[in-house]
């Protein structure tokens, strides 16, 4: 490699530099290839520009879609297979409560039913006992 070459790769390497500066909207001025390689690491990375809005960048409704962000889509459906933690609300057609047992009539749920030919001596809490003849 001749020292010509490598003057002119260095050039063009300045060239390139200013080049890009200039097409992301900075005033390089004339400086050498190091203070260029400065500026253009000064440069915030990042998203400048999306959908027509610049500057910092934003999410707004619309941009993405579920699947788009590896959720899943507003209408899907489980197989009851699929649901297995949780309290399923009455409104989704659970029992809104998470035990069987317990002091909490504020809210319906579910109580065990007991068909009996006799009068049992103790009922658990909750529970409600039919007595047949």
């Amino acid at each position: 490699m001749s020292i010509q070459s490598e003057i002119d790769r260095i050039k063009a390497a300045k060239a390139d530099a200013k080049a890009a500066l200039i097409e992301r909207g900075v005033d390089p001025g004339d400086a050498t290839i190091d203070e260029y390689g400065n500026q253009i690491r000064a440069i915030p990375t990042g998203v400048t520009s999306f959908n027509g809005r610049t500057g910092a960048v934003e999410p707004q409704a619309g941009d993405y879609t579920a699947q788009m962000v590896g959720a899943s889509p507003a209408n899907h459906s489980h197989n009851a297979s699929a649901i297995n933690a949780g309290t399923l609300p009455i409104t989704r057609g659970g029992t809104g409560v998470s035990a069987m047992a317990g002091t909490d009539y504020t809210t319906n749920r579910p109580r065990g039913i007991i068909l009996k030919a006799s009068e049992p001596s103790t009922v658990a809490n909750g529970c409600l006992v039919g007595v047949y003849e």
